[in-house]
């Protein structure tokens, strides 16, 4: 056994790491796909694409930092707050 082996499908490594589908950075971001896709308008996030494409080749990759500088922004619990107003009234 080599001295770094690691298990296969215990931990991601390299591009699979870098990059998040679309359809796992909203339910990441818990947030539906029109506000995800205005929060990434409002704050000037795009799609990027990897060398090597994980998932496959028809889906829209989102480099990972971005997912988390979204996870992390205040603008997102106003988002969040306008839905549960709008369901409540």
């Amino acid at each position: 056994m080599p001295k770094h082996y690691r298990p296969p499908g215990k931990k991601k490594e390299g591009n699979a790491a870098k990059y998040i589908t679309r359809t796992k950075a909203v339910h990441y971001l818990q947030v539906s796909l029109s506000t995800f896709r205005k929060l990434c308008i409002l704050k000037g996030i795009f799609p990027r694409e990897p060398k090597k494409k994980v998932e496959g080749n028809h889906k829209t990759y989102y480099h990972m930092k971005d997912i988390l500088f979204l996870a992390h922004e205040p603008l997102l619990e106003k988002f969040r707050l306008v839905y549960l107003l709008n369901i409540v009234s």
